[in-house]
């Protein structure tokens, strides 16, 4: 597989997060808050090949006053192996990508949810 397809299918995977929880996804288009990468940082463990089935598990994994930290794991579906992964910063803003949204924006009402799922950042896990 090309290295482009992964983040093609990690991109992928963030839109099924962001369906799989439509509180967020809802608060976020009715206040006009746009999020945009910002950073993407993948680590390639194992190759999959053409006609492999691949699993994407995304998580949110750190925030900051007005940025959101993914953490993306792919697995291989016939082989098991961890075939990459990957860490994905977006920021959010309203209007013009300059005009950062911050955590205690009151329109940012969707804030305590994505936090709400934010898993602790185990030092093993930046292995």
């Amino acid at each position: 597989v090309h290295h482009g397809r992964y983040v093609e299918l990690l991109e992928e995977g963030r839109w099924a997060y962001m369906e799989n929880n439509p509180s967020i996804a809802a608060s976020l288009n009715r206040e006009g808050i746009n999020h945009a990468v910002v950073h993407l940082e993948i680590h390639y463990h194992s190759e999959a090949r053409l006609g492999d089935q691949l699993h994407v598990e995304t998580k949110v994994h750190n925030a900051g006053t007005h940025r959101i930290t993914m953490r993306q794991v792919m697995v291989n579906k016939r082989t098991q192996k961890q075939v990459l992964s990957a860490d994905v910063t977006n920021v959010f803003y309203r209007g013009a990508p300059g005009n950062k949204v911050r955590a205690g924006d009151p329109a940012f009402e969707c804030w305590e949810d994505l936090q709400a799922v934010i898993k602790p950042t185990n030092k093993e896990d930046d292995a």
